[in-house]
């Protein structure tokens, strides 16, 4: 492995095994701001907690170029104490399958406390109970407290809690772990920002991203963007039982170019330009709400999403090639050096061709209406 890898796997563990619920990702953003702090030439906050830092370029863009990844993770709140000290716990965004947590551990961000989603042994259960499981909004967190001022010491409501899952290396160049989701485009954003970068590009760490859009509407709105690339990951579906043209993407495939988010396109000529050079395209299975986010808080912006494959999302264990990870890197260069050309040569305003996205229906029903 080279000497890259061996860091950007460093970094990758660091920053997936960081607490971050959404709406609570103060502990990724101070790390941020530390890793940044040396070669920023600004750092901004947004007013929902986002980070956004300014890397000189070998140029400056006629309009800004923005690359966003979201900080924060799927997560769970402390909505209430039983009696018995269990805590009553709900998951912030109903995307984790309580299939997946019966027996795994969670643990408290605000002090570390462990605990573990308690089940009943399969001996023991029904044949009507095998296969049911309670809704995301009805599990307990066993923290071995034997009632609920015990608990009350050390655990309250509106608390949040985060997968307690350890990052470690599979064989094949591949990497498992918490929070891929999110962590894999934000190691990807520093590993860049380390680099000599063709034109002077703003890094947006952006809040609330696994919700919403507002996290990024709101970079959007402070940076005004001519260009903005949202950085995300989809789902690998190379799975025992899907079909070829099922599964979208595979790992050891390399990074490429989403189509579209959930709510709205990549543009059409910044893709093909971007993708000249070695990148692939994905058409479904993308999960991020980011493009949506510039189309509300940057409508001049030409938008574009760069995502890397990761398989078993929305558990402890999402696994990702190492070889995906870098090519991610490697192809937002590119992105950058293509959305500095292509602000150079569009027209200095009031022309189409400088809001070429075409939006999809937003989380409203319509597009162009905010989901906040």
């Amino acid at each position: 492995m080279t000497d890259s890898g061996e860091k950007l796997i460093a970094l990758l563990k660091t920053l997936s095994e960081l607490s971050g619920v959404s709406n609570f990702e103060d502990e990724v953003r101070e790390y941020i701001r530390d890793f940044t702090a040396g070669s920023a030439a600004e750092i901004r906050e947004t007013d929902l907690g986002g980070l956004l830092v300014l890397k000189k370029g070998r140029k400056s863009p006629k309009q800004p170029i923005v690359l966003a990844a979201g900080m924060d993770e799927a997560g769970f709140l402390v909505k209430g104490i039983e009696s018995d000290g269990k805590l009553r716990i709900e998951a912030v965004d109903e995307a984790f399958p309580p299939s997946v947590l019966f027996g795994k551990r969670l643990k408290l961000a605000r002090n570390g406390l462990r605990g573990v989603v308690p089940a009943k042994a399969i001996h023991l259960t029904t044949r009507e109970e095998r296969g049911k499981y309670p809704e995301t909004d009805k599990l307990l967190m066993d923290i071995s407290r034997d009632s609920d001022k015990d608990a009350e010491k050390v655990a309250r409501v509106g608390d949040p809690v985060v997968l307690d899952a350890e990052f470690f290396e599979l064989a094949g160049g591949r990497v498992a772990g918490k929070a891929f989701e999110t962590r894999i485009p934000c190691s990807q954003l520093l590993t860049l920002f380390e680099r000599e970068l063709p034109y002077d590009t703003w890094f947006a760490f952006t809040t609330r991203t696994l919700i919403g859009s507002s996290g990024t509407t709101s970079a959007g709105r402070m940076l005004k963007p001519g260009a903005a690339v949202s950085v995300s990951v989809v789902q690998a579906l190379d799975l025992p039982g899907v079909s070829a043209h099922e599964r979208g993407a595979a790992l050891g495939e390399g990074a490429g170019i989403a189509i579209r988010d959930r709510y709205a396109f990549s543009d059409r000529a910044f893709a093909r330009e971007a993708a000249a050079a070695h990148a692939r395209f994905f058409s479904s299975d993308v999960i991020s709400a980011r493009l949506y986010g510039f189309l509300e808080g940057a409508p001049q912006a030409k938008l574009l999403e760069v995502d890397t494959p990761v398989r078993h999302l929305r558990t402890p264990f999402e696994t990702a090639a190492l070889s995906d990870i870098e090519s991610g890197v490697d192809l937002l260069e590119t992105v950058v050096a293509c959305a500095g050309e292509i602000l150079e040569r569009a027209p200095e305003s009031g022309d189409e061709t400088l809001t070429g996205t075409e939006p999809a229906d937003g989380p409203g029903g319509k597009a162009g209406e905010g989901d906040e």
